[in-house]
């Protein structure tokens, strides 16, 4: 009786913990955590779970302290946070059925006005609202000064703009303009 009950308090206990989320791995549900000061060395841009919209965003780290939700790049952090298979709308937002009733679409047309089929890989995709979408490119690609443009970073020979959750998570290079977006921030040099 008293194995059953705990399992059953473990299973409510996990589920208000993760709510709808149990595909991210335990760890990077972690909180953000910019580390200890004063601290003894360098300061770093890494990469944390943002679990809200299910996005491996930059974050700068004192380099001491961290918690299991810290990687050195957004590739590291998508591979140990989320299956290879996950398909979600941008932002995590909500997937819609076509208008067949269909969980999964193949193409625009079957999800119906201000829609679209997000396949991403997948020989089928989820069907995904078009101001969602065009609120997260123009959070990618914010209106930079003249002659400035959006700060990239780069892994392993791969160019990637560098984008965060907020201007306050203080990862853009020194010298260079935050733009705080509808769901993220980016960096203007």
């Amino acid at each position: 009786m008293f194995t059953t009950s705990l399992s059953t308090f473990l299973l409510l206990q996990a589920t208000s913990v993760y709510s709808g989320k149990e595909h991210i791995d335990g760890a990077c549900h972690d909180p953000l955590h910019f580390g200890n000061a004063p601290c003894d060395k360098s300061w770093s841009i890494r990469y944390h779970m943002d679990v809200p919209t299910e996005t491996c965003l930059a974050f700068n780290f004192t380099g001491c302290g961290q918690n299991w939700n810290n990687f050195g790049t957004a590739l590291a952090c998508y591979e140990q946070c989320l299956p290879l298979d996950h398909q979600i709308c941008p932002a995590a937002s909500r997937g819609h059925k076509t208008t067949l009733g269909e969980e999964f679409c193949r193409e625009d047309g079957e999800c119906g006005p201000r829609k679209y089929c997000n396949i991403g890989g997948q020989t089928f995709g989820q069907c995904c609202e078009d101001d969602i979408r065009a609120k997260i490119d123009s959070d990618y690609n914010p209106k930079c000064a003249r002659g400035q443009s959006v700060v990239e970073h780069e892994v392993n020979g791969v160019a990637t703009k560098l984008i965060g959750k907020k201007c306050a998570h203080n990862f853009c290079p020194h010298g260079s303009r935050c733009v705080q977006g509808h769901f993220f921030a980016a960096c203007c040099l």
